[in-house]
């Protein structure tokens, strides 16, 4: 009897609770572990809870799977996992203690800069030490309850403020619905920073195997869209409730105007 499986083949595509479980692996698994493939397969090929009808038949038909074809074989169905973290949809909600909190939209398109700049920093102190209070703090930024005015942007508005009060409460989420959030967010934010590659540059290879990253800030960007001469996008508080895309298609208009304007200056000269 011949073994049919429809399962999927890129980030986007995996169910909630695969996203969870997937990005748990990803990130907590120490480097070379051989257990990781074998736990990716079986999540793929097993989207449900293993306790429901479905799952029990899922991982029958996995078992048979197993006994039918070697591992060796199936690890190339996994390959997506590993070779590109693409991943940019973000769980609509969560609930904590009772309470509903609703996330930005996919790929983060309707954040603002200053949002983007303020989540910007906990991401990259929990990207590059897994430290889980920063990702905890990365949570609280983009997660918000619903306002009361539902068009556009559910979420309630940005303020640093309020979300300071809200410390609290996202270490009560479990680990692995943050984990995929913040790899949510790493997806989205790359795929951000790949559309504008005039003000974020891909980096150059460096031979050097221990060189750590380093942050930063958008905050210069910023202050030089509000300070430049033209304001293109108006005052300091105009600029920082400016929709991140928004803001850098703008940004890079105007530092390729300017980087014509000296490159015709320099031909008068």
């Amino acid at each position: 009897m011949t073994l049919n499986f429809n399962i999927a083949t890129a980030w986007n595509e995996l169910n909630e609770r695969q996203r969870k479980k997937i990005s748990e692996l990803i990130f907590s698994a120490k480097e070379g572990s051989q257990t990781i493939y074998f736990l990716v397969l079986y999540h793929l090929f097993c989207p449900h809870k293993s306790a429901s009808f479905q799952g029990i038949k899922e991982r029958y038909r996995f078992l048979r799977l197993l006994l039918e074809v070697p591992l060796m074989r199936l690890i190339q169905h996994a390959d997506f996992v590993f070779s590109s973290l693409d991943l940019t949809k973000f769980p609509k909600f969560v609930n904590v203690s009772g309470k509903r909190y609703y996330g930005p939209a996919d790929r983060l398109s309707n954040v603002s800069i200053e949002e983007l700049n303020f989540a910007y920093k906990f991401y990259f102190d929990w990207i590059t030490t897994k430290d889980i209070n920063a990702l905890n703090r990365l949570v609280t930024v983009i997660y918000r309850p619903a306002r009361k005015k539902k068009r556009g942007d559910i979420r309630e508005l940005f303020d640093q403020e309020n979300i300071m009060t809200r410390g609290h409460v996202f270490p009560k989420l479990p680990l692995d619905q943050k984990i995929a959030i913040g790899m949510a967010f790493k997806g989205s934010v790359e795929y951000l920073f790949s559309r504008f590659p005039v003000l974020f540059p891909p980096s150059k290879p460096t031979k050097k195997k221990d060189t750590k990253p380093k942050y930063q800030s958008l905050v210069p960007m910023i202050n030089a869209m509000f300070l430049y001469e033209n304001q293109p996008l108006g005052t300091r508080k105009e600029v920082m409730k400016t929709n991140a895309f928004v803001f850098f298609d703008i940004a890079q208009e105007t530092v390729l105007a300017n980087k014509k304007r000296e490159a015709e200056f320099k031909k008068r000269k």
